[in-house]
């Protein structure tokens, strides 16, 4: 069962955590603006740690199925870091930068 439920009557049709009125991209905001997982569950005590991470790998499923599709040259690397367990893997590091 997906953790993103899709309802016209909810968040206007937002994609949501199943059962919750919190949005996925409340989730990818916080996490694009550099806010812990951690505390996203705190401003959000109704969304799981299990279905963050569950989200997360499925979203690297994706993105790994649409670069072996595309015939990426990282996608072996990307499709090993999905296969790897989750208490055992690290994200790869993303630096940004700053303004010039």
């Amino acid at each position: 069962m997906s953790v993103v439920q899709i309802d016209p009557h909810i968040l206007g049709g937002a994609p949501v955590f199943r059962g919750k009125r919190v949005s996925v991209r409340a989730l990818i905001d916080d996490l694009e603006g550099g806010v812990s997982i951690d505390t996203f569950l705190d401003d959000f005590p109704s969304v799981r740690r299990e279905d963050v991470i569950a989200l997360l790998d499925a979203m690297v499923e994706r993105v790994v199925a649409a670069a072996a599709r595309s015939g990426s040259s990282t996608s072996a690397g990307r499709a090993a870091w999905a296969r790897s367990s989750p208490g055992t893997r690290s994200a790869p590091s993303r630096r940004r930068a700053g303004p010039a």
